[in-house]
């Protein structure tokens, strides 16, 4: 770091301990795409602009053992034309995903099971990006009128509409010849899911799970998303004990008076991680590294 003026470089000293809490390094580019190639500058994140690897590489540098890298976690369903996570993925999700539909803006066609766990659905979401294709949240009214969130409401819906990130139509023609997307594919694609529906089949043919109390997709007017994959979380980092202490790369063993906790560790969370864990893993394995690291 540098002085208060920018001009010239401070060093800081701990005397008893350090705690690194750096965050991931979702917005590094350059770092993510050493990783996974499909994760190159067409691909934004939910994060800030700090969220670097700095602090990684320089705990690398002095002998941390660095883990599970590969393991970057992706968002599915976050808006293509909202900065960051925004809000409209709720419509993509809790009105298209369950009772409507996702499909290649292109070809008209359903490409995964809207459903599936969050990283089948992101390797699905990437393949059609990395075609050279979009993706398209597509869900009737009657979808937009009973969201599957208690949170999030036929209003908020209307508001994603009146700020340009939902689109609104009152046929699906309208929809298709406005987005581009063939339109006889599409009417299939929701035959397909109205056919199962009447029949009383719990499982549509690309596996998703649908609800008895699914309504037939048929009813306008019709909204429309587009969405893509988001780099959210990056799975790894420096490895830790239980006590929160980094380990040295060349003999497993804790590294004097170095300790580690949140984003920046690895380990923790694996190739699909639990949603809702991120700050319990910050809090928690935090309040580990602070009490230690004020016993060093």
């Amino acid at each position: 770091m540098t002085d208060a003026a920018g001009l010239h470089p401070v060093t800081i000293k701990a005397q008893k301990a350090v705690v690194a809490a750096a965050g991931g390094f979702g917005a590094d580019i350059a770092m993510r795409q050493m990783q996974s190639w499909r994760l190159g500058p067409g691909i934004s994140t939910t994060t800030q602009p700090g969220s670097t690897s700095e602090v990684i590489r320089a705990l690398s540098d002095i002998g941390a053992w660095v883990i599970h890298m590969q393991y970057i976690h992706c968002v599915p369903e976050a808006c293509a034309d909202e900065k960051g996570w925004g809000s409209a993925w709720k419509f993509n999700q809790y009105c298209a995903a369950s009772q409507g539909l996702w499909v290649v803006q292109e070809t008209g066609r359903r490409f995964v099971n809207e459903t599936a766990d969050n990283t089948t659905r992101t390797n699905a979401v990437l393949g059609v990006i990395s075609a050279g294709e979009h993706c398209l949240a597509v869900a009737d009214a009657r979808a937009a009128a009973h969201p599957r969130s208690a949170l999030f409401k036929k209003s908020d819906v209307e508001a994603l509409v009146q700020r340009g990130f939902v689109l609104k139509y009152a046929t699906l023609s309208e929809l298709a010849s406005d987005l581009g997307v063939p339109l006889i594919p599409l009417q299939d694609e929701i035959s397909r899911i109205n056919e199962t529906l009447a029949a009383n089949d719990p499982d549509d043919y690309l596996g998703r799970v649908l609800s008895p109390t699914n309504e037939l997709i048929g009813e306008g007017p019709w909204y429309a998303c587009r969405f893509a994959a988001k780099v959210q979380l990056c799975g790894g980092g420096v490895a830790i004990d239980s006590q929160a202490r980094v380990l040295s790369v060349t003999d497993d063993a804790p590294v004097p008076g170095l300790f580690a906790a949140g984003e920046i560790t690895g380990g923790l969370n694996g190739e699909a991680r639990l949603s809702s864990c991120g700050l319990i893993d910050a809090l928690t394995v935090g309040r580990i590294a602070g009490r230690n690291a004020a016993a060093a």
